[in-house]
């Protein structure tokens, strides 16, 4: 795509969507695309999507950590930690250490959906690397335990 056509849409998705994007941005998301030498490749990564998101948009709220630690619980497992992960705009990543030596983590996101795919994903569950997306946060709480309760 040409780097005109990609400001114009870019323009178009924040004006059309304001509780999501902040128009205000546009102006770092046009030098941005100015910049890159591969303008597909960097609408694909999303990036200057990220850098018109309003802030907190894809965060955890309280709650939802608290219900993945009741039901990482719940399901017989020990919670030693709760690490924030690296923040980024349009991401926000949560490990759930464990006290068992053979699921180890529980590693959750939630972020901007580079496709069709849900906000919630789940990273790892000990070993196992199952990198699923999910609408709603209720499925991703299920497959964990879930994965936790197999031998995957």
């Amino acid at each position: 795509m040409d780097k005109k056509t990609a400001i114009k849409q870019l323009k178009q998705m924040a004006e059309n969507d304001p509780a999501k994007y902040d128009l205000s941005k546009l102006n770092d998301a046009i030098e941005m695309i100015n910049r890159a030498n591969d303008v597909d490749a960097l609408l694909i990564l999303g990036k200057p999507q990220d850098v018109l998101l309003r802030p907190n948009l894809y965060v955890f709220a309280q709650e939802e950590l608290d219900k993945m630690k009741l039901a990482i619980e719940n399901a017989g497992y020990a919670v030693k930690e709760v690490k924030r992960l690296e923040e980024e705009n349009g991401r926000d990543d949560y490990a759930f250490v464990l006290t068992d030596e053979n699921k180890k983590v529980v590693w959750i996101s939630k972020m901007r959906p580079l496709w069709n795919d849900g906000e919630y994903n789940l990273l790892a569950v000990g070993f196992n690397f199952p990198a699923l997306s999910f609408q709603t946060f209720d499925e991703l709480v299920e497959k964990t335990v879930s994965l936790l309760n197999s031998d995957y």
